[in-house]
């Protein structure tokens, strides 16, 4: 930021410019965009199958409750009016938060384990069949 002929003014002398160079430091949980915040809200399998309400502290210190009754998806995004930054010019109005929802798995299961899910989850079929495309790789 600059501010031309700002400096100290001597008689009989054209004043300098005052130059500011300002460096923004990463927050650990919020990355701002305009008026707008984005965060990430790490779930378990547990959390992301039935339900989680998690509070976390906004940047000025004031709760804010996340939550999803239902299912949640992996990388999913929650979306929460007026709990970004203040809309410039209009210090009323706050943009948007974005939570994006990360489900941890786990790392391995038992056989106990396997055999409950195979009996109680369905396997949905989202995959494409390629097996009848022609190929793009085709000479």
């Amino acid at each position: 930021i600059s501010f031309p002929r700002a400096s100290e003014q001597t008689p009989g002398m054209v004043p300098g410019d005052v130059v500011l160079r300002i460096e923004t430091v990463r927050h650990r949980v919020f990355k701002r965009d305009g008026s707008d915040l984005s965060m990430q809200l790490h779930l378990t399998l547990q959390q992301a199958l039935l339900g989680f309400s998690r509070t976390i502290r906004h940047l000025d210190g004031h709760p804010v409750t996340i939550e999803n009754k239902g299912v949640s998806q992996p990388h999913q995004v929650l979306t929460l009016p007026g709990e970004g930054m203040p809309v410039p010019g209009v210090p009323s109005e706050f943009g948007v938060l974005r939570v994006e929802l990360i489900v941890g798995l786990p790392p391995r299961i038992t056989d106990e384990e396997r055999q409950f899910v195979e009996g109680h989850f369905e396997v949905q079929a989202n995959a494409v069949d390629l097996t009848n495309m022609p190929s793009v790789f085709a000479r």
